[in-house]
């Protein structure tokens, strides 16, 4: 199960991941914000893999229609499932692959967590030795050479690199009120919180994919709100180039004027010059249909049995389960069903795999029609026949017909002992 849910995972974090993709061209077309995009398909993706064991494999439903579904086996009753073969006497096969991909599952996440918890508790060592400033209005931190960034879940602060204040006026400035921009939209703690959902599945490179992309999405947001607050494009995209060219690279959960190397200030350039553009409303709506879509094809991705199953489709192909009274050779609740001319009855509950190999269950009165066959009697009286195998047909009608006559031998005694 481990197995296929992780292929799940990654199909729906891939085919999200697309779909956010396309939906931030659309929005930056536009002149939108992207970062809530990335961090709902973060949380799509992230949480994939969990899906399966909330949500049913198949829609509840009162049985199966008019039209005939196949059942291929049917057990009889009181007898038990074919038995699995014994496992060899290695350690590796004793273990399993499912429970070791699980292990290595958690192991992934723990990791990322302890290296998040580490990366908190250096920059809390460092944040000690740094020294407050009053910079532009704004009360600052001045390290020697980390930033400039910001740094903080709750009370984020603003920090400076001592080279940074030999800029000029004008371009301290700029670099001050693009990291009060990330201190105003809260994007260390958002930062943290895209961080967290890809540690829940950490063997995910679509997850960490999108991660990627949500740390873009805050930094272009940013700059755009920068450029939005009257700062020249043509003086910030050049003071982008000079920060890069002397700034270090920054720990990835805190923001940063300057972070991802040369090609993600590249990708920078280029939304500030598409943000200075007018909006291009048919580009956007392309965009977001191409996403929608994505999205529509993730939503339909088949969802892996469920561990409350039966471990395999072929062990799900019948199961037979009926109401009454419990004797030591079975379940002996008959009762006719379908009128007197439709033959033996049985109100209980079959599962079967249909054509699609989905697992099936229906309750209700099940009967065997002397001329139609085996179905089952619907909400409005009318009897159901389904298509059936002669052999599986054939294995049916000996069961009912069993039970029948346990029904009338109990019957007998009953009337005996009154």
């Amino acid at each position: 199960m481990t197995l296929a849910t992780m292929i799940y995972g990654l199909i729906v974090a891939a085919l999200v991941g697309g779909a956010a993709w396309f939906l931030d061209q659309g929005l930056r077309a536009l002149g939108r914000p992207t970062r809530w995009v990335w961090i709902g398909a973060l949380g799509v993706g992230g949480l994939a893999p969990f899906l399966p064991r909330f949500l049913p494999v198949t829609a509840p439903g009162g049985g199966p229609g008019a039209f005939a579904l196949p059942v291929r086996a049917l057990y009889e009753l009181g007898t038990p499932g074919p038995a699995l073969p014994e496992p060899s006497g290695s350690v590796l096969a004793g273990i399993g692959v499912e429970n070791a991909l699980g292990a290595l599952w958690a192991l992934g996440s723990v990791l990322v967590l302890v290296l998040f918890a580490l990366l908190c508790l250096r920059l809390r060592r460092l944040r000690a030795r740094w020294e407050p400033r009053d910079v532009c209005g704004e009360e600052i931190l001045r390290s020697e050479g980390f930033g400039p960034a910001v740094v903080g879940l709750i009370r984020s602060r603003i920090v400076l690199p001592s080279w940074t204040f030999a800029l000029g006026e004008r371009g301290l400035e700029m670099v001050v009120l693009h990291e009060r921009e990330h201190v105003r939209a809260r994007d260390p703690a958002l930062l943290a919180a895209g961080l967290l959902l890809a540690s829940l599945s950490p063997w995910n490179p679509a997850v960490w994919w999108s991660l990627a992309r949500l740390r873009l999405a805050v930094e272009g947001d940013c700059d755009r709100r920068v450029l939005a607050r009257g700062t020249p494009a043509p003086s910030y995209a050049r003071l982008l180039l000079t920060v890069a060219a002397g700034s270090r690279r920054t720990p990835n959960p805190a923001p940063a004027l300057i972070r991802g190397g040369h090609s993600a200030i590249e990708r920078r350039l280029i939304m500030i010059k598409t943000a200075t553009r007018k909006p291009r409303i048919r580009a956007s709506i392309v965009a977001a249909a191409a996403g929608l879509g994505l999205f529509a094809l993730a939503c339909d991705t088949p969802i892996p049995q469920s561990p409350g199953e039966p471990e395999r489709a072929s062990r799900l192909e019948g199961v037979f389960r009926s109401e009454g009274a419990v004797s030591v050779e079975g379940v002996i609740g008959a009762e006719k069903a379908g009128g007197p001319d439709a033959g033996v009855g049985l109100k209980g509950e079959i599962g079967y795999v249909d054509e699609d190999g989905t697992y099936l269950v229906h309750s209700g009165k099940w009967t065997v029609d002397p001329e139609a066959g085996v179905g089952y009697v619907d909400e409005d009286g009318t009897f159901q026949a389904l298509k059936l195998d002669p052999e599986v047909e054939a294995r049916i009608r000996g069961v009912l017909e069993h039970l029948e006559r346990e029904v009338e031998s109990t019957r007998k005694k009953l009337g005996e002992r009154l």
